[in-house]
C-alpha cells in the first residue's frame, strides 16, 4: 500500500477538524526538518499501525494527528499530558 507524505496528511489535517488540531499542523507543517516520506517499518508493528491510522482519512482528525505525532517525532498522549500539567504548575 501506498502512504500520502507526512506534508500531505498535515495539509488535510490543516483542512478539516477542530480550530486547535489545524493550528497545531500548520505549526508542524512549519517545522524546517519535516521527514519527506514516512520511516520504515516492519509490517504487523505498532509503527506500521501508526502510519495506517495518520493516512486514514475516515479516522477522526485527531487521532489522525496523534498516530502522526507518535509516528514521526515519539510524542505520545502521555507525554503531552505530562507536559501540559508541567506547564500549569509553573509559577
Amino acid at each position: 500500500m501506498r502512504y500520502p507524505a507526512p506534508k500531505t496528511v498535515l495539509f488535510d489535517l490543516s483542512t478539516s477538524g477542530p480550530s486547535d488540531l489545524r493550528i497545531e499542523a500548520l505549526r508542524l507543517l512549519a517545522l524546517p526538518d519535516l521527514p519527506e516520506s514516512f520511516p520504515q517499518c516492519p509490517r504487523r508493528s505498532r509503527a506500521s499501525l501508526l502510519r495506517r491510522l495518520a493516512a486514514n482519512r475516515k479516522s477522526s482528525a485527531k487521532a489522525r494527528m496523534c498516530a502522526l505525532k507518535e509516528l514521526l517525532f515519539g510524542w505520545t498522549a502521555e507525554l503531552e499530558q505530562a507536559l501540559k500539567e508541567l506547564q500549569e504548575t509553573k509559577p
